[in-house]
């Protein structure tokens, strides 16, 4: 894979992240869902959620007037092949 393909993908993974972080802290729990594959995972505070319905109420179970805000900076995005990456 070239360099170009490599640095797409890495950047596609941080906007990925920027949008999730995005959706949760404003209580768009559908919209932060969405963003996983149909059997995805989320693990929150060590407990697994799979699923878009799963993952939706993991998200949508915030206190209404829990206020979160997320900083992500300096996300460091390993490229493994053109399907799995890690940050």
């Amino acid at each position: 894979m070239d360099i170009e393909r490599r640095r797409l993908i890495a950047q596609e993974c941080r906007d990925l992240i920027t949008a999730l972080v995005h959706h949760y802290d404003h209580g768009e729990a559908d919209q932060a869902a969405d963003l996983f594959v149909p059997d995805g995972l989320w693990v929150k505070s060590q407990v697994p959620y799979r699923g878009r319905v799963a993952i939706t109420a993991s998200f949508a179970a915030q206190p209404a007037l829990l206020v979160l805000r997320h900083f992500t900076c300096n996300t460091l995005v390993s490229v493994h092949d053109e399907q799995n990456a890690s940050a």
